[in-house]
């Protein structure tokens, strides 16, 4: 039994001691970005910086709402908030989500569902938010006469096809390269059990669809507020655009939460709506701050308070 409980304890401290080599290899080489941001910053009213922030915090709650909705067993709330504040240390370590995404996978798993369920509930999930941003798109459309979409919309579809592109290929690598069909037969049926449940749980899919809208929603108002933090005047539809143009880049950057790719994607956005270059690029590497680096912070506390509690 001895034994048993010390080959447990040294596995959860290999774990650990991985995440925290992963973190130092993938963060060490860019803070030389985050003093960039940093040095934007001083220029910004701090105060709607730290409305910003209070936002990205917030969007975490909404985000944690859309799982609780979504499980298949009763699951504390507070526990799911926890297990997405951690997401914002874990999402650092791999590009497109990946890190929060497999985190929720795991933790949904060690919470009762199968492996299979617990990866749909998390695809449902990113479905969902798709379709939230989508209509809000669709809203800032339609009242503003599709003038808010002129200039950046090629673009943002363009990334959005190249994305679709990446997965597919991606999808049909995985599914070449894996040598158990049987298993992934049983996988697949699985999933397809998992979605055919959802049909009578349309309750649920609707309060975590408006879940996921208010998510959106509050990254967009932090964006605004960053942008106001600067002196310059741009309603939140643009901001909605903008956002949506950096979501994109950072989703099909190969890098750790689409470093350089959101930051480049959010800059040229902005200039597209007549914001002069400087004051772009400041604009995208103080909102990069309050949504990329800072929560990193909460993160890691949330990161070792889960695995503490064998949350994951």
């Amino acid at each position: 039994m001895k034994s048993a409980y010390k080959n447990h304890f040294t596995w959860r401290q290999g774990l650990f001691l991985t995440v925290v080599v992963v973190a130092l290899y993938v963060l060490l080489p860019q803070i030389g970005q985050f003093k960039l941001s940093f040095t934007a910053v001083k220029t910004a009213d701090v105060e709607l910086l730290a409305l910003a922030f209070a936002c990205i915090l917030g969007a975490a709650l909404t985000a944690a709402l859309s799982y609780s909705q979504l499980s298949f067993r009763s699951i504390p709330f507070h526990r799911i908030a926890l297990i997405q504040y951690a997401g914002m240390f874990t999402n650092r370590l791999l590009p497109a989500g990946i890190g929060g995404i497999s985190l929720f996978i795991d933790f949904l798993y060690r919470q009762g569902h199968t492996l299979a369920r617990a990866s749909t509930i998390a695809a449902v999930n990113n479905g969902l938010g798709f379709a939230a941003h989508l209509t809000l798109l669709l809203i800032a459309a339609v009242t503003t006469g599709f003038t808010v979409l002129s200039g950046v919309t090629y673009g943002v579809f363009l990334w959005a096809l190249v994305g679709v592109v990446v997965v597919f290929f991606a999808i049909k690598l995985l599914l070449h390269y894996v040598r158990q069909p049987n298993k992934i037969a049983k996988f697949i049926r699985s999933v397809t059990q998992t979605l055919k449940l959802f049909r009578r749980r349309k309750l649920a899919l609707l309060v975590a669809y408006i879940s996921c809208i208010g998510t959106t929603s509050l990254h967009v108002i932090a964006l605004n507020f960053v942008i106001h933090a600067f002196g310059v005047e741009l309603p939140l539809a643009a901001s909605l655009v903008i956002l949506t143009g950096g979501v994109a880049a950072a989703t099909v950057t190969p890098t750790p939460g689409g470093l350089i790719g959101a930051e480049a994607a959010l800059t040229a956005a902005l200039i597209t709506y007549n914001v002069d270059g400087s004051t772009a690029l400041a604009i995208a590497l103080s909102y990069r701050l309050v949504q990329y680096w800072l929560p990193i912070l909460p993160g890691i506390a949330a990161f070792l308070f889960v695995q503490n509690r064998k949350y994951i």
